[in-house]
């Protein structure tokens, strides 16, 4: 587990506390994509608030999200401050996209979902679509393009 949410019921208040303290081992494409990582972190921030409206509660520690975006997303402080105020999953698709290196866009969209996790709602259309004229992604990963292995090659976490 790399993570975990503590919900408290008092008497007259309701809170939860937030940890990440690990990268997931769990999710591969969290691990070998800066892209999913990043979508991955924005899962759990989706989900803490979820629970926070759904049963009223108060986040003990609201700097749990800029603490994890700063350490596991690889981006400045500057941009981790700024994507943590977008709300809307296609500003911050943008928004991480713009800031990712060529190689990660690059590996983000020639990897194979039939084999990894998606954190990105509607990511495998715009991979499709960016990968028009290339060469079609096919379920079966034994057809993935030939220069699939020079994109897979990222340094270790």
């Amino acid at each position: 587990m790399s993570y975990q949410i503590d919900l408290t019921y008092r008497e007259l208040e309701g809170s939860a506390y937030v940890s990440i303290f690990a990268l997931t081992t769990f999710y591969t494409s969290a691990l070998k994509s800066q892209f999913q990582r990043i979508g991955w972190l924005f899962s759990i921030f989706d989900s803490v608030e979820s629970k926070l409206e759904m049963f009223g509660l108060r986040l003990e520690n609201p700097e749990y999200a800029i603490e994890a975006l700063k350490k596991y997303s690889e981006l400045s402080d500057e941009d981790c401050e700024q994507l943590l105020k977008l709300k809307s999953v296609g500003n911050r698709f943008s928004f991480v996209w713009s800031r990712i290196d060529e190689y990660e866009r690059k590996y983000a969209l020639m990897m194979p979902f039939d084999g990894f996790d998606n954190f990105w709602p509607g990511f495998g259309a715009y991979q499709l679509g960016a990968l028009q004229g290339v060469k079609p992604m096919l379920p079966n990963t034994r057809h993935i393009p030939a220069h699939y292995d020079e994109l897979t090659k990222v340094p270790p976490i």
